[in-house]
């Protein structure tokens, strides 16, 4: 009996890593997300690889900072920022988009180094486009960050914005029920719950479904 219950509760820890599915992302840099909630890297010297080694790499290390991760996401159209949701729902940002997670004007950790996207609050799924993301919030609302010159984030441009405002989330209140989103350079995309999909951003290349 004993045996049996010391049997079960050494199991419990490794029933609960094996719930987190393993996931790749990939652009220059390739990302791997492991059963254990850790973030593992390699490719291209780039920030998105999360170190600061100048040199390619074919190997995969783990990125320092990244635990109990769920899912992972990467620019792919420029492979210069990504971003990781954990359990608790936070959303980590390293890269170029990174500087979006500084609440001053200076951020002195370096791009490599993965920081906490505090103001976006709770999410459950992002996307990243070149210089902006959008993000499904745990309350099911949508909400983005970054530049808006063509509308990407869901909102009219404002006029002489500066890089602080531009750090400040936006609430998107008119696209109800979102289910998975995704960017591609100055474009967003949203899928809703009744199977349509809404756009907001540059129309470039038929993005929009528009000429």
């Amino acid at each position: 009996m004993y045996r049996m219950l010391a049997s079960l509760l050494f199991c419990l820890p490794v029933l609960s890593v094996a719930a987190v599915p393993a996931q790749i992302v990939a652009g220059s840099q390739v990302l791997w997300l492991q059963p254990d909630g850790t973030v593992w890297a390699s490719g291209d010297a780039e920030s998105v690889r999360g170190d600061d080694d100048t040199r390619p790499r074919k190997s995969f290390r783990r990125i320092v900072g990244l635990e109990r991760i769920v899912s992972i996401a990467i620019n792919h159209d420029a492979s210069d920022s990504a971003a990781a949701i954990d359990v608790d729902g936070a959303l980590w940002l390293w890269g170029n988009l990174a500087e979006l997670a500084c609440t001053t004007e200076e951020c002195k950790m370096p791009a490599h180094v993965p920081r906490r996207f505090e103001a976006l609050g709770r999410v459950r799924a992002v996307a990243l486009g070149q210089q902006h993301l959008i993000a499904i919030g745990h309350d099911g609302k949508l909400r983005s960050a970054g530049s808006n010159e063509l509308g990407q984030l869901g909102s009219g441009p404002l006029r002489n914005e500066s890089r602080m405002q531009a750090r400040l989330p936006r609430l998107i209140e008119t696209i109800a029920d979102p289910v998975a989103v995704a960017a591609q350079g100055d474009t967003s995309l949203v899928l809703r719950g009744d199977g349509t999909v809404w756009g907001m951003g540059s129309a470039r290349w038929g993005l929009l479904g528009e000429a």
